[in-house]
């Protein structure tokens, strides 16, 4: 790392003698680096010496270039087979049909080769002791096997029963970006030790450093993910709204994905929760379900059965929309499950509104307007969700309060409507570490909490279960949101897991870029000094 080397005329005279490479009758003394310094055949740089063996080689090249070439097609295979479904083109991973699925299983295995040929490479490049390099390459040819698996049932098993293998299949996805993420942070954080402090034994600690924090992040994600919601509660400020109705309570779910990794038994605990919690409303705030109403159904009986004084209300979210592949496309599918809710008594508020408290008498103490907006991916109309800025005998109409799945773009319609609070889940606030940023960056700045748009309140859920993807969660919160409505300004909120993950994922970035630099620095610094000792090795004493 110094590229320093001691001065020949300080050898020791007793030191081994090297033959000179180009005249075998001299011999020199054989130099040790000083200390911080690695040896051109050591394998303790960033890049050891076995790996650089390993992608020298012609083979390697050829099969880096096939790779390559195979990306491609996969990818324009993608490409070609994938088609908008109701106007709008499905996601990657929820493959519309067969032949998207192929593809895309296609697409998967090629980038995940890779993954296990890079592996391979650091097994093979590695001394290993007591004759186990047979075993460490099994190892890593199992954990491919589960990678692959965890791919498949991610790809195929959205419109699957419930069951603990696809729950397992798809945390292992999950466990294997959290690993990536993890153990390049720590390798980073290793290199830029090293170059600010040079001091080669610190790559001693990065194994254990590296499982160390891998087995905390893990055992936090798999708590988080798997834990029953907590009651998160809400002061949510409604300008306009009357004293009398100070502290109306709202309670509202949403993101469940009832489907291969959340079951009837999972929901039944959020039913029982819902039941403990002293409200006057709810609302189901959409992506309540993955798959249509005959495969999901029966799971969602559990919630259909809840009563509130005031009613409960449902609004659909993106994922009723993704059943492409079922008969009538996506959209059929919502107006189904909007259907199904509305046959067990939960209102839809599809561009719709209600005024509560229901009756006329309670009325008489003020009232707020309950409005719900369709999905993007449906028909969204805000005009016709709300009532006229004028009601009847000329009277403004009451403070609304606005359900929408997503925060973006219903808030931004919202606020120059003139709508006093919305209420949003859908970003499940990052839900694994240290995606925070990007999903802060898709959901246009409104990740998890409490924002304010022009006049309106915006209240961001963190979801009450998490993505189908994966159940592990880090750095974010399953929560039942209890809303309070508040005539008057209130407390905050203040710090939240997703404020923590989306400052860890900043952190995450820089570190890595960093990291990179350094490990890029260290490697030209050491092949400097070992063309320097080359040189002063030809020529001789």
């Amino acid at each position: 790392w110094g590229g320093r080397m001691k001065s020949f005329a300080q050898h020791d005279p007793s030191a081994p003698r090297v033959r000179n490479r180009s005249s075998p009758e001299l011999s020199f003394p054989e130099m040790s680096p000083m200390k911080g310094e690695i040896d051109e055949d050591s394998d303790d740089s960033p890049i050891g010496a076995g790996t650089r063996a390993f992608i020298q080689r012609p083979v390697v090249v050829l099969t880096l270039i096939l790779w390559c070439l195979s990306l491609i097609a996969t990818g324009v295979a993608v490409a070609v087979v994938r088609e908008e479904v109701d106007g709008h083109m499905p996601p990657l991973l929820i493959p519309a049909d067969t032949e998207v699925l192929a593809a895309t299983s296609c697409l998967l295995s090629v980038l995940l080769a890779a993954l296990g040929a890079a592996r391979m490479a650091a097994v093979a490049a590695q001394e290993v002791p007591m004759g186990l390099r047979g075993h460490r390459r099994r190892g890593g040819t199992m954990g491919d096997r589960q990678l692959r698996f965890g791919a498949y049932c991610l790809l195929s098993a959205r419109d699957k029963p419930t069951s603990a293998i696809r729950i397992v299949g798809t945390s292992v996805i999950g466990l294997v970006g959290l690993s990536v993420a993890v153990l390049s942070m720590v390798r980073c954080a290793f290199a830029i030790a090293v170059v600010a402090v040079p001091r080669r034994h610190l790559w001693r600690w990065e194994p254990l450093a590296g499982r160390c924090a891998m087995l905390l992040l893990a055992s936090a994600a798999l708590w988080e993910g798997f834990k029953p919601a907590v009651v998160q509660e809400v002061d949510l400020y409604v300008a306009g709204l009357a004293s009398a109705l100070d502290g109306y309570t709202l309670c509202v779910i949403s993101d469940l994905h009832a489907g291969p990794t959340s079951g009837s038994d999972r929901i039944g605990e959020i039913a029982q929760q819902l039941r403990a919690i002293p409200c006057s409303a709810m609302i189901f705030n959409g992506d309540m379900a993955e798959g249509t109403v005959p495969q999901r159904g029966e799971e969602m009986e559990s919630l259909a059965g809840l009563t509130a004084p005031d009613g409960i209300y449902y609004v659909p979210g993106n994922h009723e929309f993704y059943n492409f592949a079922a008969p009538g496309g996506g959209r059929a599918q919502a107006v189904a499950w909007t259907r199904w809710w509305e046959a067990h008594g939960v209102t839809p508020l599809n561009n719709t509104h209600v005024q509560l408290p229901l009756g006329k008498g309670r009325r008489d103490i003020g009232s707020f307007i309950l409005a719900g907006v369709d999905d993007p991916l449906g028909f969204p109309n805000m005009e016709a969700a709300l009532p006229p800025e004028t009601g009847e005998r000329g009277r403004a109409r009451p403070p609304v309060v606005l359900a929408a799945h997503r925060p973006s773009p219903h808030v931004e319609a919202a606020s120059r409507a003139g709508v006093a609070a919305q209420l949003s889940g859908h970003t499940h606030g990052g839900q694994l570490w240290p995606v925070h940023v990007p999903a802060l960056q898709a959901s246009h700045g409104f990740l998890s909490g409490l924002y304010t748009v022009g006049s309106t309140q915006l209240y961001v859920s963190d979801g009450t279960v998490g993505s189908y993807m994966t159940r592990l969660r880090l750095l974010t919160q399953t929560e039942i949101t209890q809303v309070r409505l508040r005539s008057r300004p209130g407390r905050g909120l203040g710090l939240r897991q997703a404020d923590v993950g989306i400052a860890m994922s900043k952190v995450w970035a820089l570190v890595v870029a960093l990291g990179l630099l350094a490990m890029l620095k260290s490697h030209i610094d050491h092949r400097g000094s070992a063309r320097e000792l080359q040189h002063l090795e030809l020529q001789g004493p």
